[in-house]
C-alpha cells in the first residue's frame, strides 16, 4: 500500500520510476527518475536529477541513489538521497508487484 508509482522500461539498461512528489500535497509536475541497471549484477544507480516541482514551491532533486533490482523483476530496492528545498535526507524506496 502506498503512493501512486509508475515503473516502465527506458532506453538500454534503464528503467524510469515516477514516484515523487506525492500527489496528495497539491499542484505539482512529476518527472520520471532514470535508473541505470547493471544487467549482470542487477545493481541500480542514478545520477543527480530533478524528479518534480511543486507549483510555487521547492523542487524535488535526487542527489544519488543505489540499490538492486530483482532478476525476476518483482522487487526494486533503492536508497535515495533527496533534496526538497533546503532539506537533504536519505530514504528507502522499496517497490514490489
Amino acid at each position: 500500500m502506498g503512493d501512486s508509482v509508475e515503473v516502465r522500461p527506458g532506453a538500454g539498461n534503464k528503467i524510469l520510476i515516477t514516484a515523487w512528489p506525492n500527489p496528495e500535497f497539491g499542484s505539482f509536475i512529476r518527472f520520471p527518475m532514470t535508473v541505470d541497471i547493471d544487467p549482470v549484477t542487477y545493481t541500480a544507480t542514478a545520477p543527480l536529477q530533478g524528479v518534480g516541482d511543486y507549483a510555487g514551491g521547492p523542487s524535488h532533486i535526487i542527489d544519488s541513489e543505489t540499490g538492486t533490482v530483482s532478476p525476476c523483476g518483482d522487487k526494486i530496492t533503492l536508497s535515495v538521497v533527496m533534496s526538497v528545498g533546503t532539506f537533504w535526507g536519505e530514504m528507502p524506496l522499496v517497490l514490489g508487484k
